[in-house]
């Protein structure tokens, strides 16, 4: 009797950690994780990284209507697609290091031989047809990779004892029905959706979770020659040197390092007399800049994934002879403040210190007299102005934003008298 009660008791806990299993894959990690390495980007203008901060016009988030439309569609379906017709997007650049253990990807299984209801998914779909999975891709991922026999179940599965140690093809041919016409519930968001509110929604259904920042959040939807341009710009050498970059924190973690350097080559494409005009949206508007440093980048995105191949291979160039220059005449750690003021304490990599520099370096006359160079920029720590663009809590502004760059401008001028 005592025997029997002891195995209710632990079917009915059994159950009870199935049920919860999907808010426990939520919580794994936490809002803190935001501010492990707070310290290793300065945080001025960083509030552009948090999804939270995202600017509100007229006293609302959603200035358009958001279309929502609900579909089912079964696992063999959706693996189809994805693997198939390419047309869905499980994106793994943009999520962190938070790949299931066996344990978790077998209780999924489980549960769906036990004919429990998983959590809704939510997919952004794009102008094209394409499919993004913006909450649901660890259990898209566990499903696809167990039918194609990248993994077998675990030997502790509490309820369904049979199915323990089984690769897809050794379940009985029913099982394996049951898992390829399982129905997932799907959100998807349909274009034309401003990014702030896809933002928010990315923020809005991984609360709880793994909150995503503004950048991993772009990451994920303008997937394309932007990412991947972003992705190769950040291994570069001269860049990694030049971030003094800490190998218990790096800027890396939270794509950091690919938010800087996408507001390097957004602001220098805007701001170079050579490409003046160059940037259209998709729309064949011209983009410009008016203190929505989210808007902006998004669009930038675009354009790069619509750019032709030359001039992807030209924007990498152009970086890696930024990184370059930098690297030869200022040294490591050349975009934090620290190196140009005699505090001992290292300072953050400050962003628009990267981006404004960066800008002066990518023009080959700053190696025509070094220490001509070095003076100039030494001249513009000890005067107001340009300090007051790149260390206030307003970068963003148009403001600060043309006066910098401006300020880059006279200085490159001089360098060419």
């Amino acid at each position: 009797m005592i025997e029997k009660k002891q195995c209710v008791v632990s079917l009915l806990l059994s159950l009870k950690k199935i049920v919860l299993m999907n808010e426990t894959m939520r919580n794994e990690y936490l809002d803190h994780e935001d501010d492990k390495d707070m310290d290793v980007l300065d945080e001025e203008g960083e509030n552009s990284l948090k999804p939270d901060k995202i600017a509100i016009d007229n006293g609302t988030i959603y200035p358009t209507k958001v279309i929502f439309s609900r579909e089912m569609f079964s696992v063999y379906e959706l693996k189809r697609r994805c693997e198939d017709r390419k047309s869905l997007i499980l994106d793994p650049d943009y999520q962190r290091d938070d790949v299931w253990n066996n344990k978790r990807k077998s209780e999924l299984i489980e549960s769906i031989l036990m004919g429990m209801p998983l959590p809704m998914f939510y997919f952004f779909a794009d102008e094209n047809g394409e499919w993004q999975v913006i909450d649901g891709r660890q259990r898209l991922t566990t499903l696809f990779d167990y039918i194609n026999g990248e993994f077998k179940l675990i030997n502790q599965l509490n309820i369904l004892h049979a199915i323990r140690q089984k690769y897809f093809k050794d379940l009985k041919p029913i099982e394996q029905g049951i898992i390829e016409d399982y129905s997932l519930q799907i959100n998807i968001i349909k274009p034309p959706t401003p990014d702030r509110v896809k933002f928010d929604i990315f923020d809005r259904v991984n609360r709880g979770g793994i909150r995503l920042n503004n950048q991993e959040m772009r990451n994920a939807i303008y997937q394309g020659q932007a990412t991947e341009l972003l992705n190769k710009l950040s291994k570069n050498p001269d860049f990694l040197s030049n971030i003094d970059n800490i190998e218990s924190a790096p800027l890396s973690k939270r794509m950091k390092d690919k938010y800087i350097i996408l507001r390097f080559l957004g602001f220098y494409l805007l701001k170079s007399c050579k490409y003046d005009g160059i940037l259209l949206d998709k729309n064949s508007g011209k983009i410009d800049y008016l203190s929505d440093i989210d808007d902006f980048l998004g669009k930038i995105m675009y354009f790069l994934n619509h750019s032709t191949g030359a001039f992807i291979k030209e924007m990498k160039q152009i970086f890696s002879q930024a990184m370059a220059n930098a690297k030869t005449i200022f040294g490591d750690g050349c975009f934090r403040l620290s190196k140009y003021s005699s505090k001992p304490r290292k300072l953050p990599v400050n962003m628009a210190l990267f981006e404004s520099l960066s800008y002066l370096c990518a023009d080959n006359a700053v190696l025509i007299n070094i220490e001509k160079t070095k003076r100039l920029v030494d001249e513009l720590f000890t005067a107001g102005e340009f300090i007051n663009t790149i260390s206030t809590n307003s970068i963003d502004s148009s403001a600060n934003v043309n006066g910098r760059f401006k300020i880059m401008r006279e200085t490159l001028e001089k360098l060419h008298q």
